[in-house]
């Protein structure tokens, strides 16, 4: 029996900590293809634990005027 999630693609943001890695870690072990995607680079190292890929963020500041 396949797992629950084979063929799938996740998005995850804020995959570096708290509920996004752990969902990154969840979905991964279901079979999910994982995209994580966070400002802080220590994604790369979960994401080389779990085979999947990501997305580095720099952060920005934008400002709105009128």
């Amino acid at each position: 029996m396949g797992k629950r999630l084979d063929g799938k693609v996740t998005i995850i943001t804020g995959a570096a900590s708290g509920f996004g890695r752990a969902m990154v870690k969840g979905f991964s072990k279901e079979g999910a293809r994982i995209f994580a995607i966070d400002i802080d680079e220590s994604v790369e190292k979960l994401i080389e634990e779990v085979d999947g890929e990501f997305i580095h963020l720099k952060q920005t500041y934008l400002t709105l005027t009128k």
